[in-house]
Formats: structure tokens, sequence, C-alpha cells
């Protein structure tokens, strides 16, 4: 996914082949070892939405399908001859459009949140969106299948990036 500043970060698809999601992970300064960043990183095919903010050390933004699913992991000791793996329900391509949010990181990932919303949209109205409320700013980043452009950053304009976008409870096309 990107290797720029001397760690790696990898998508793995840990879970049903096909799932429209998966979790990102950043190594350590050697690229051996690897940390969970975050799960449920929404994929359309081989798209992937992570975009790293050129102009900004450590900024990368992701869509996160924002739903904790069941955790698949065995107990640690998993000795137990009656333990049952849960089954996992298959997850639609509607349901992941309906709990898409996007999330930014400064810091390479070791914490994500919610992007806050800008106070007017590009028409020059008020948008009343406050992140207390579960309103946020979300981006159209790859997942779309190229129906949009991508997110747009370069080091020579600090802090500024260009995307298709809405605010709301989640990404849901009504572009600011």
């Amino acid at each position: 996914m990107d290797t720029s500043e001397e760690q790696v970060f990898m998508f793995v698809e840990n879970r049903i082949t096909g799932t429209p999601f998966g979790n990102l992970y950043i190594s350590d300064d050697k690229g051996r070892l690897f940390t969970l960043s975050i799960s449920n990183v929404v994929k359309d095919n081989s798209l992937v939405d992570f975009e790293k903010i050129s102009s900004l050390d450590g900024t990368f933004i992701v869509n996160r399908y924002d739903y904790e699913l069941p955790s698949l992991e065995r107990p640690m000791y998993a000795d137990d001859e009656n333990f049952v793996m849960p089954k996992i329900e298959p997850v639609t391509i509607e349901d992941v459009k309906n709990k898409t949010k996007s999330y930014i990181t400064h810091n390479k990932g070791a914490t994500w949140e919610l992007i806050k919303s800008p106070q007017i949209d590009s028409f020059n109205q008020p948008i009343n969106c406050l992140q207390q409320y579960g309103c946020s700013l979300h981006f159209e980043i790859m997942s779309n299948g190229g129906e949009y452009a991508p997110v747009y950053s370069t080091s020579n304009a600090v802090g500024l990036v260009i995307g298709i976008s809405n605010s709301g409870r989640k990404l849901d096309g009504n572009i600011l």
C-alpha cells in the first residue's frame, strides 16, 4: 500500500475471499513485524480505499466499514475439543456502502479519527455537521469503481486536499 515513510503499510483480506474489506497493518522500521493499524478498510476488486496525503508526513485517509464483526480468532489455548468456530454471515456490498465512513491518521496509523466537516459547502451554504452528533466528512477514494476522481494532494501545497466528499453519518454520494 505505502512504503514512503520508512515503514510498510500492508492490506490483508483476512476474511472470506471476496469480502469487500480487509485490515491495514503497519510494519516496524525494519519492515519485519506488523501491527494492526485499522480494521475493515473498504476495497473494490483490487483497489483499496487508502490514500496518502502527500503534503503531510504520516497522514493517510481510509474508508472503513464501520461495523464491528465477530472475531474469527481461536482462544489462545484452543485445546478445548468442544470449541466451535463462529459462523460468519456474508456481508453484502450494499451493507458495506451503508456503513462506510472516512477516517484520517496524522501519526502513520497509530490512531485514526473521523474527519471534521467543513462549515460551508461548495455552494457557500452553511453545513450543520458536528462530530458529537455523529456527523463527519467522508471522501470517495478508490472503491467507487472509477466513478469519481480519487483524493488528490501534492507536497507543494501543505495541508491542501482535493476530493469528492460529503458531510453526514456515512459516505453516501451526496457530494459537496
